[in-house]
């Protein structure tokens, strides 16, 4: 599910708040926003004003982070020393850079807390629109959007769960010699080409 721009602007209702989940017939305690163990994708483009008002149902601090995107921490930036208290809500808003495009993250960045709220399933995906307006190759590409996220079953080093869109071991099927850009969660692009028949 995707919540979209309109009009140059984006604004989102974020609820940080525990919960269980099963995944693969295993059940977790976690953390998740609205409720939701993949939550929505976040489509806006450069220039575009983003504001998302974060409302802190966990009995913990937390704050968001909009990795990658290259964002002022004034006022109501991108500020990673700011802590929302439980019960407390607090609104963000940045402006997305003209020269931004591709798919980004955001998470909490709760200093001392940082792992365990992102390992607890707090991440979502934001796609900055117009990769082929900087990228004209690009341009007619299927796309298809991959999120990432991991989750530890017994110790955090041993063994985990991966699920691409909040499946484990999708199928995605790409027809052969079609060509596709990946992104990693990172955001360093890279070709692929699936194998010919």
């Amino acid at each position: 599910m995707t919540l979209a721009n309109r009009d140059g602007k984006l604004h989102v209702d974020l609820a940080a708040a525990d919960a269980t989940y099963t995944i693969g017939g295993h059940t977790f305690q976690g953390m998740v926003y609205n409720g939701q163990y993949m939550p929505q994708l976040w489509r806006v483009r450069a220039g575009d004003i983003l504001t998302v008002t974060l409302h802190n149902q966990l009995s913990e601090q937390t704050n968001l982070h909009f990795h990658g995107l290259g964002v002022s921490p004034l006022n109501n930036g991108d500020n990673v020393f700011l802590h929302i208290a439980p019960g407390d809500t607090f609104t963000y808003q940045i402006k997305i850079p003209e020269r931004h495009v591709g798919l980004f993250w955001y998470h909490p960045h709760a200093h001392g807390d940082v792992d365990r709220q992102i390992i607890g399933d707090m991440s979502g995906g934001i796609l900055v629109e117009g990769s082929e307006r900087l990228y004209p190759f690009v341009k007619g590409l299927t796309e298809r959007v991959f999120l990432l996220k991991h989750h530890p079953i017994g110790r955090a080093d041993y063994e985990e769960l991966v699920m691409v869109n909040g499946s484990i071991a999708p199928s995605i099927p790409i027809r052969p010699g079609r060509g596709a850009i990946l992104a990693d969660r990172q955001y360093r692009s890279r070709p692929f080409f699936s194998p010919e028949d």
